[in-house]
């Protein structure tokens, strides 16, 4: 089977998301369970290829689907970015055992990249806080996240992003869960936080609009595939949250 990638998109045949087709090669190869993955990062040729946004396939993919793209994306992001050295500007030369780009001239390694980045579900008794970005094309309110900066522990990111979005003081935060986010290579650091005192204040350039929803009011929420749905459903029960 082969995934053939191109930034945020996939090029699908005209049924399906995959190529099942032996005279399709890909960049890259991996191994989930049993089946083999080829993954095309290079030059398309297919003329009845669709192109397809990856938050349009996971929109409806079951599990085993997802756990393929968000493994085979970031890979796809990691060799399209690492083709030339970062020290002495030579091409690299893929490691035939292992995801490691190596330059032959200085040796440094290029290894897949994974930025860390926080996001959290702030409550106040019955309450929960759900903001409405400034990048959100369809207008759902989801949780306060942010990149993790250097030298920052996940805590202190949360109290940040928390304080610099919305105008908050919480208690410390709880870890919940993670998820590999693949827009392109993230990885989500999921948390609880309990609200001290206070209403938000939107800083209008990340966040337009922050307000309190109990289960009643929920406004339109972010997918079910990302761990900003997952939180927003634990803390209401599963199913209450639409």
């Amino acid at each position: 089977m082969v995934i053939q990638i191109d930034g945020n998109e996939l090029l699908c045949p005209p049924n399906g998301w995959a190529w099942d087709d032996p005279y399709h090669y890909g960049d890259l190869m991996m191994r989930l369970g049993l089946q083999t993955w080829h993954i095309r990062t290079s030059q398309f040729n297919e003329q009845n290829a669709r192109r397809v946004p990856l938050r349009q396939v996971l929109q409806n993919a079951d599990p085993e689907v997802a756990e393929v793209l968000f493994k085979a994306v970031p890979l796809a992001h990691w060799q399209t970015t690492s083709r030339f050295c970062g020290r002495c500007g030579d091409a690299t030369a893929p490691s035939p055992n292992q995801y490691v780009a190596v330059c032959p001239t200085c040796g440094l390694e290029i290894w897949p990249r994974l930025t860390p980045a926080i996001i959290v579900l702030i409550h106040r008794g019955d309450q929960i806080l759900l903001a409405r970005h400034r990048r959100s094309i369809s207008g759902f309110f989801s949780c306060v996240a942010g990149f993790v900066e250097a030298g920052e522990t996940l805590e202190q990111t949360v109290v940040r992003e928390i304080r610099e979005e919305v105008g908050l003081s919480v208690e410390p935060p709880v870890y919940r869960s993670s998820q590999s986010w693949p827009f392109p290579s993230n990885l989500m650091l999921a948390f609880r936080a309990e609200c001290l005192q206070g209403e938000p204040v939107p800083d209008q350039n990340e966040i337009l609009e922050a307000q309190w929803f109990t289960k009643e009011t929920l406004p339109a929420l972010p997918p079910r595939f990302s761990v900003a749905r997952q939180l927003i459903e634990d803390f209401f029960g599963q199913s209450e949250a639409r």
